[in-house]
């Protein structure tokens, strides 16, 4: 693995994944029920490979995928857990809409994993790409993943940067963490 700080302390590469763009067609069903749409369906592979794709160009072992429980997220993380050849694991924590839930998930997962995957929902992946990068995005679209290589050697240690645009003060312990690759369904990626 690329960036480790040392052999004992290695970095944590944090993968923030939008699920696939889900289908609207059955008004009665759940939220949580929700499946994809047929663009969806064709992004999710496609996708998918770009994130294998990526992560071998980087050199990064991705050692897990956590998805929130939510069918459409579901669906998408098996596609990128059969590209990128790591375990899924489902976690109800992952269906929020909340970057502060979000990060509370995540900074339980065990430290023995230094690359994973989040497959998650808006608003909270968008915010927290903004929160935790200089990402400055205003929507994190449909099947995206942002690959941050994180300063820190603890999932605990994950804090977040206080919102700009809402407060002018900082969260001090917060760190802003690197950018690897940003990576969209209608990128040109020629």
């Amino acid at each position: 693995m690329i960036g480790n700080k040392s052999e004992n302390n290695p970095l944590k590469y944090l993968i923030l994944i939008r699920h696939a763009k889900s289908s609207w067609n059955d008004p009665s069903a759940d939220d949580h029920d929700r499946t994809l749409n047929d663009r969806g369906l064709r992004d999710a592979p496609i996708m998918a490979e770009r994130l294998a794709d990526s992560l071998n160009r980087l050199g990064i072992d991705l050692q897990q995928i956590f998805s929130s429980s939510a069918v459409r997220s579901q669906t998408y993380a098996q596609a990128l857990s059969t590209a990128c050849g790591c375990p899924l694991e489902t976690d109800r924590a992952l269906y929020t809409f909340s970057s502060a839930q979000l990060v509370s998930a995540i900074q339980e997962f065990p430290d023995n994993l230094n690359a994973i995957a989040v497959v998650g929902h808006n608003p909270a992946m968008t915010m927290l790409a903004n929160q935790l990068s200089s990402a400055n995005l205003d929507n994190m679209p449909t099947s995206a993943f942002l690959v941050l290589k994180c300063d820190i050697t603890r999932w605990q240690e994950l804090a977040v940067r206080t919102n700009r645009e809402f407060s002018s003060t900082k969260n001090l312990d917060a760190i802003e963490h690197t950018i690897l690759e940003y990576n969209f369904p209608k990128k040109d990626n020629s």
